[in-house]
């Protein structure tokens, strides 16, 4: 990735994500099941989630991209992937009302050195103008990495984890809000 943008090579690599996809998890479709459809794992068992987008697929390209971003010291991808993600979730961003990020726990924060979430949070609200709450969450407890389980394990892992700062509680009352994470 070059400063603010990709290369010809990773552009070309990079499956972005686009209509047609489940209503509920954002998976793309391979053909146009018509607005409000669900993937078969949505119907089966509903996730633990409304809606949830993303920009692009998980794949050997991205999967480079994210983690040199995520582990790499390569802040300055979060403005690019903040345009991607709001682009591909405006519809999750048109309905929120604040935007805000899972947090590391303070020993994980301390060993990267930034909350790459916090970042994506900043520049997916300045995308959208929604304003930005990146302390709505806490982290209650340090977790295992999550890198390399299955979503049921996810779930599992962070079950008790977090949990609304009371200090910003007024804030989120009633309202929309939008996470970010990677």
């Amino acid at each position: 990735m070059r400063r603010g943008g990709l290369c010809a090579a990773c552009w070309d690599g990079i499956t972005f994500i686009a209509p047609h996809y489940c209503a509920g998890c954002g998976l793309p479709f391979e053909y146009d099941p018509g607005d409000g459809t669900l993937c078969g794992a949505c119907v089966r068992q509903a996730p633990p989630y409304e809606r949830a987008r993303a920009a692009m697929v998980y794949d050997p390209t991205s999967r480079d991209l994210v983690l040199a971003f995520k582990h790499g010291d390569r802040t300055e991808a979060a403005r690019a992937f903040g345009v991607w993600m709001a682009r591909a979730g405006a519809e999750l961003l048109a309905d929120a009302e604040v935007v805000t990020a899972v947090p590391l726990h303070w020993t994980r924060l301390f060993s990267r050195r930034y909350n790459q979430a916090a970042l994506l949070a900043q520049a997916i609200g300045r995308q959208g103008g929604v304003p930005v709450v990146p302390d709505l969450v806490l982290r209650r407890r340090k977790t295992p990495s999550q890198g390399g389980l299955g979503p049921a394990q996810r779930q599992c892992n962070l079950q008790g984890a977090l949990a609304p700062n009371p200090r910003q509680a007024a804030k989120a009352e009633g309202r929309g809000c939008w996470s970010s994470t990677t």
